[in-house]
């Protein structure tokens, strides 16, 4: 076989090759995105409108998914016509593109990577469970709505038990619930912990049981004031400071001495 024969078959046989490579690249280059192609006239509503088209522009450039487009066509006469992206329903996009100056249509299901369909984009379904203070959040009262027995029910975080805080929060589409200790130098305050800037005074100086006095403090998470007092025939009930709580004792009445208006006084 002379040279001239063999640089011919050689250029056959690449021509045949990129064919093949080109005619696989469309044919199967997409096919791990599983979607079903679409036929242009449905698209467009309109038998023998798609041998009309001039020109094809993708504002998103191609199948994707995650992002809205909008392909406009404009026709032989000058008119132009917006084809969107769409939802067919919960799950379904029709994704439009363009392939050069002709239109092409692709059906895809978004529930394939998780998503639903929403306004002509694939996105991830908002989760079912909701905590507006973002999870367990002491210092922020948070609303939670979520899965409560099969219901969706919605929660607000709240005080409990003199101070101590029951907190709602989410685990997946569930609501869960802790019940946390009231920390030192806090109240609980409308569902929150807040941290008391006030100190715990004690007017009398401490526990001086000859001298009334008045103590104000955290009781249970609350500030209160407290005075001293009579208790029990004679006894006495002394309150006074520890760090900024208030703390109290029953004291019983020295021999020679009764207790009035809060304190001890010789008979």
């Amino acid at each position: 076989m002379d040279k001239k024969k063999v640089y011919v078959l050689s250029g056959i046989f690449l021509v045949l090759v990129i064919v093949a490579l080109i005619f696989i690249t469309q044919k199967f280059g997409d096919q791990d995105l599983e979607y079903e192609e679409i036929d242009a006239e449905a698209i467009v509503g309109q038998a023998g409108l798609i041998n009309l088209i001039a020109s094809c522009e993708d504002s998103d450039n191609g199948l994707i998914w995650e992002e809205f487009g909008t392909v406009t066509l404009t026709f032989n006469d000058g008119n132009t016509k917006e084809v969107n992206d769409n939802c067919v329903d919960d799950t379904t996009l029709i994704e439009v593109r363009c392939n050069g100056d002709r239109l092409n249509g692709a059906k895809y299901n978004c529930s394939l990577d998780g998503h639903i369909c929403d306004n002509g984009v694939c996105v991830e379904e908002e989760p079912l469970c909701i905590d507006s203070d973002g999870g367990s959040d002491y210092y922020v009262k948070g609303e939670t709505i979520g899965m409560i027995g099969g219901e969706i029910l919605t929660y607000e975080d709240l005080c409990y038990n003199y101070g101590d805080l029951t907190e709602y929060s989410c685990d997946g589409f569930d609501i869960i619930s802790e019940v946390i200790e009231l920390p030192d130098e806090h109240t609980c305050e409308d569902g929150a912990f807040v941290e008391v800037e006030q100190e715990c005074v004690d007017t009398d100086g401490g526990s001086d049981y000859y001298v009334k006095g008045e103590t104000t403090g955290i009781i249970g998470g609350e500030i209160l004031t407290y005075e001293d007092l009579c208790y029990n025939y004679g006894d006495l009930v002394e309150y006074s400071c520890d760090g900024l709580n208030i703390n109290s004792e029953v004291v019983i009445k020295p021999e020679g001495y009764t207790c009035e208006d809060g304190v001890f006084v010789l008979q």
